[in-house]
């Protein structure tokens, strides 16, 4: 949707155009709309009684919204992951919060890395033309579980053993 203004005039204002739509043809400021990406004309004619004419043609382009369709946040076991994105354009770029390195940051399939666990915001911007839409997720780098202080303790010629073993990590 665009907002078009005529100059203040005391001529009659009369607004066309075949394939937009008006919000009306006579009042000073409008609004035009359309359905679909392009180029459009629109006419401005003014008028003195019915006398004298004026003509004015604006072009005006119109371009769909990009759409970055980014994945929900989540959480991934160690320091890299793939994502990827469905985005409406093929114009993309990733970017994070300065943390980690993209494989391919302009590709809507990507993988992420980063040097130490935590939380990461990531950034995905799709463009088409002059339209530019950012979206984000988080992802949680969580560290992988260890067993610590693994025991064995043979219990006889029966060959039984026993385990005792502690979890690490941190898993929030």
């Amino acid at each position: 949707e665009a907002e078009l203004l005529a100059p203040e005039t005391e001529f009659q204002i009369q607004w066309l155009s075949e394939n937009l739509t008006l919000s009306s043809v006579d009042d000073q400021a409008i609004s035009v709309s359309t359905q679909s990406e392009g180029e459009f004309e629109v006419e401005l004619v003014l008028s003195n009684q019915e006398t004298c004419f004026d003509t004015s043609t604006y072009l005006l382009t119109f371009y769909e919204l990009p759409i970055p369709n980014v994945p929900e946040d989540f959480s991934v076991c160690g320091l890299s992951t793939s994502i990827e994105a469905a985005p409406s354009f093929s114009e993309v770029s990733w970017a994070s919060n300065g943390l980690g390195e993209f494989a391919h940051p302009d590709s809507s399939i990507t993988s992420f890395t980063i040097e130490n666990f935590g939380e990461v915001g990531l950034f995905l911007a799709v463009t088409n033309g002059p339209c530019s839409v950012i979206d984000s997720l988080l992802v949680e780098f969580q560290p992988p579980p260890s067993i610590q202080n693994t025991e064995f303790v043979c219990t006889g010629v029966d060959a039984l053993f026993e385990l005792t073993f502690e979890v690490g990590g941190d898993f929030g």
